[in-house]
């Protein structure tokens, strides 16, 4: 979790820069940290865990932030899953590998939740359910090893999934939709606070 943490410290850190974070900056950014996390991984066997598992999160974190920022011209189409696939195959064990593994499942999400498949609906209409999946996944699996120790990793999952899914629908409907809809005005408060905030030239 810690590394988690310090992803959104960095976030936050962007967020509130004064620097024009547009999309060339967080392309650098993304190239960057992959860049840093390779040459880590390839070069300094015995890195501490923190720096190794940093640089690897703020990748695929970086990452994450290209997809939003391109998210309106980025392809639907299964096709980029085509590319990239077999690219992370060939690559077996290298460092690069995970790039492309992270790649690879983004442009499956994408072709999953909104590229239409004939009359087939796309995920573009469920509740978007992500990222309760994303945050209460883990503190129920820790609930679940706590009561049942000696659980293995299928009986884990028959047992987690379904809580998961419950609280993330729950999480959904009562936190993050209403958030979201009061999402436009809070920006517009923190826009004219941090305006009276700066010095007047």
């Amino acid at each position: 979790m810690r590394y988690e943490v310090l992803a959104y410290a960095g976030a936050a850190l962007i967020f509130f820069s004064p620097l024009p974070w547009g999309r060339g900056a967080k392309l650098f950014l993304f190239v960057g940290v992959t860049a840093a996390y390779l040459v880590v991984r390839s070069f300094w066997p015995d890195a501490p865990a923190m720096i190794e598992s940093g640089l690897r999160l703020a990748s695929a974190f970086t990452l994450g932030m290209l997809v939003h920022v391109w998210r309106e011209k980025i392809p639907v189409l299964p096709w980029p899953t085509l590319i990239v696939l077999p690219v992370w195959i060939a690559l077996g064990s290298h460092p690069l590998a995970e790039v492309f593994l992270n790649l690879t499942l983004a442009s499956i999400l994408f072709a999953v939740a909104f590229a239409g498949l004939g009359r087939w609906p796309t995920g573009a209409r469920l509740p978007d359910w992500s990222y309760g999946i994303y945050i209460w996944h883990y503190p129920v699996m820790q609930v679940v090893l706590y009561w049942y120790p000696a659980a293995d990793p299928l009986e884990v999952a028959i047992y987690s999934i379904p809580v998961t899914l419950l609280i993330s629908a729950a999480s959904w409907s009562w936190i993050e939709k209403p958030s979201l809809a009061g999402k436009a005005g809070l920006g517009r408060w923190l826009e004219l606070a941090f305006k009276g905030m700066r010095p007047s030239p």
